[in-house]
């Protein structure tokens, strides 16, 4: 029966993916930042920051076109490249791997120095300020040809959730631009986020029969798999946030101590942490060090996480991890031991999306499904 019931919940969600579109989740104050090639890289990142943004486009004057989506995955990249080139005494001025692109050889580089370069901590940090307000972004355009992983990765707001989808998994991120074909301007941003949320809202009009459902097999065992996917908390952060950015997979580190107690996540996003008040400095801190930090943060701005939603239950059904996943900090529910607190896995929405709902399938809905036949 568990079966049946997961097989026409695939049936069902497929098919309302590939019949609605995307005009039907777009938010309602959803706001894209726009930014001339001119601008600093030090306005761009302030900018994400100070308006709360999760994205902003690129704009090139001369040839009258939006060209790139500038979000918190790039903006990160921005902010190691100029980091790293600080410590490495790397000249900005030069193109090309070698200088603000923090390749594998650039790793090793940090490696060896460990915190030597950081003795002058306070110097460090200002030298990447004074670095980012100097760096235009026509500059960091042309280093990064060649490295950029996507373009501008857009949807027509008529284009269908499924679309929309499959763009975001083949392209390894968590929005897309949303364009008005009639204007040609970018009207907003929909995210992977707000379509599980569209989805939830379109269940919960439906029978309650899936709602006991048991977490599917695939989903747990795609989880568990990331339970080597961990840092340590006396390393680096800079490091290791050069280490999750160049391995593509993941926007997140998990933190533990070295007896392997989890400590807690650290996502991509969390930089507007280092950017607001020019708090560089971070970079020079422990992973450690950086969550004891935010949770300081978080408890000055009474940022507080709605209780239960961070962690996976032992038994927690499908319904109750698709609420923890919308409600819980960065999208992430963390599977931990109970007993020994130590770190297993993670659930994420893109992984909910891939495993669950089939991104691919949801393509052919236009197909005979065994519920038409």
């Amino acid at each position: 029966m568990e079966a049946e019931a997961e097989s026409i919940l695939h049936i069902t969600i497929r098919d309302f993916l590939g019949e609605n579109t995307i005009y039907n989740v777009l938010p309602l104050n959803s706001q894209v930042l726009v930014f001339d090639k001119n601008i600093t890289a030090y306005s761009v990142l302030s900018a994400l920051v100070n308006n709360l943004a999760d994205m902003g486009v690129m704009w090139n004057a001369q040839k009258s076109s939006f060209e790139t989506l500038i979000g918190f995955r790039d903006a990160l990249d921005l902010l190691l490249g100029v980091a790293a080139a600080e410590i490495l005494e790397v000249d900005d001025r030069r193109k090309g791997e070698e200088a603000l692109v923090p390749n594998d050889s650039m790793i090793q580089e940090l490696m060896n120095a460990e915190f030597q370069a950081f003795k002058k901590a306070s110097l460090f940090a200002d030298n990447v300020i004074i670095r980012l307000r100097n760096l235009r972004m026509k500059t960091w355009e042309e280093i990064m040809a060649g490295h950029r992983r996507n373009g501008l990765i857009e949807c027509d707001r008529e284009e269908t959730l499924a679309v929309a989808l499959e763009k975001m998994t083949d392209s390894r991120v968590k929005r897309v631009a949303v364009r008005d074909k009639d204007s040609a301007l970018i009207v907003g941003c929909v995210s992977m986020k707000d379509i599980l949320s569209f989805v939830v809202r379109f269940a919960t009009t439906q029978s309650d029969r899936h709602a006991v459902l048991p977490i599917p097999k695939a989903l747990f065992d795609k989880a568990t798999s990331l339970a080597d996917w961990f840092v340590y908390e006396d390393e680096l952060l800079l490091l290791n946030l050069c280490k999750m950015q160049r391995g593509g997979q993941n926007n997140f580190l998990s933190v533990v101590s070295r007896s392997g107690e989890y400590r807690g996540l650290i996502l991509r996003r969390d930089i507007i942490f280092i950017i607001r008040g020019d708090n560089y400095v971070l970079l020079s801190k422990t992973c450690g060090e950086f969550l004891a930090h935010m949770e300081e943060e978080r408890k000055a701005m009474w940022i507080e996480s709605i209780s239960g939603t961070e962690f996976y239950t032992e038994g927690d059904n499908l319904r109750i991890l698709v609420e923890k996943l919308l409600f819980s900090h960065g999208n992430v529910v963390t599977i931990v031991e109970k007993d020994s607190q130590k770190y297993k896995g993670v659930f994420t929405i893109s992984d909910l999306f891939d495993f669950f709902i089939g991104v691919k399938s949801c393509l052919l809905y236009t197909s005979p499904s065994p519920r038409d036949s």
